[in-house]
């Protein structure tokens, strides 16, 4: 794969690089552009003259996602290349038009318990970090809706997989033939994705935010199914053992349902927030906005699980743990996931001793099937 140059970029956040890729087959193209820093320019112009490349070949640039770090510097790209613009409609006006902090975002924020006294501190942090990218109000678009096949000379081509959860349009990039897939921000090796809450209500509606821990969650299984041998990650060193990342990642989700469910008290109401500093009692106002988005997206799911309630109460959004029976919630997942695994261990011994096995996998059968359609 001597086409592919990953360019590695440093910027101010605790995670420290971002990645460009340089795809040296026609036409000529660059998935993600980085900051708008003076680095981001010296480091990719010194990588294109490496590659024997000058900025007037660029014709593609490929955004995963509307993030500074990852389409920030795409407007002096635009000024250098005139490139067309590949990125799905739901990040197309984030990008187009610059990203904003609207006052549905505050309303998520103020209803779900973040002191009022906190909303301008994280406003003036956001849009502090906002400077580190130029809206693309001028540049030309091909707007992606997932699926379509991007195609490259020598039959190389990459498919655009719509994975949201880290942000609404998210998308990875995937070759079936070599196995490789760039993940963008939706599988890193050193850190686990914050899928950040996005503002999907009329401004004035109760707080709405989208369920983007569970979005993650379905596009992770989606990226599971497929046959990959390397990615190529929008931040850190590419990585091969990709099964065992993504267990990870559901274990570290597992793990923080549990965390979320024993800070909460099934005697008292309380909002995300009051969680988030249960669980997080260093956090600093820069940390505010990932730390609601962490509760919120966990509660979501033991919403789904039965395993929470929600209520709003002086125009304040307050969950409190539920009594439940031992089938319900986690419990149901857990015994589900015992009587499927033994029913699949007879079945496989039934070859073994076929007389006396024939009747314990009917009776397991049945209470597989009856826990997943009686058991609400």
């Amino acid at each position: 794969m001597n086409f592919i140059f990953q360019i590695s970029i440093p910027i101010p956040f605790e995670i420290q690089t971002v990645n460009i890729y340089l795809i040296k087959k026609e036409p000529i193209t660059l998935i993600d552009t980085g900051m708008k820093l003076p680095e981001t320019y010296r480091y990719l112009d010194n990588s294109l003259k490496e590659a024997g490349i000058t900025w007037q070949h660029i014709k593609r640039v490929i955004i995963t996602h509307g993030h500074v770090d990852h389409f920030g510097f795409g407007k002096r790209i635009m000024e250098l290349s005139n490139p067309t613009f590949f990125v799905h409609k739901e990040e197309y006006l984030k990008i187009k038009e610059g990203i904003t902090f609207p006052k549905g975002f505050a309303e998520v924020l103020i209803k779900n318990g973040t002191p009022d006294g906190m909303i301008n501190k994280i406003i003036n942090y956001v849009k502090k970090v906002n400077q580190f990218g130029d809206k693309l109000d001028k540049a030309r678009f091909n707007i992606l809706y997932g699926g379509e096949r991007i195609e490259f000379d020598d039959r190389f081509y990459l498919k655009v997989i719509h994975t949201p959860g880290h942000t609404p349009g998210h998308i990875c990039l995937y070759n079936e033939k070599d196995g490789i897939i760039f993940s963008g921000d939706h599988l890193l090796q050193k850190t686990t994705p914050n899928p950040l809450f996005d503002w999907r209500g009329k401004e004035g509606n109760q707080s709405q935010h989208s369920k983007v821990l569970i979005d993650y969650i379905r596009s992770l299984r989606k990226i599971e199914k497929l046959d990959l041998k390397i990615a190529f990650p929008g931040h850190g060193l590419p990585f091969r053992d990709i099964k065992s990342l993504i267990q990870k990642i559901y274990n570290h989700h597992s793990q923080r349902l549990k965390n979320v469910l024993n800070e909460m008290d099934s005697q008292k109401d309380m909002t995300p927030y009051q969680i988030g500093c249960k669980l997080f009692p260093d956090m600093n106002i820069k940390d505010v906005l990932l730390v609601v988005s962490e509760i919120l997206g966990h509660l979501d799911i033991l919403l789904d699980k039965e395993m929470v309630k929600r209520k709003v109460t002086n125009d304040r959004i307050y969950y409190i743990k539920e009594k439940l029976p031992f089938y319900k919630g986690i419990f149901k997942d857990i015994i589900k996931s015992y009587i499927e695994k033994l029913t699949n261990l007879i079945w496989l011994y039934n070859s073994i001793y076929p007389s006396f096995f024939s009747s314990n996998i009917r009776i397991s059968k049945f209470f597989f099937v009856f826990f997943n359609l009686f058991i609400p």
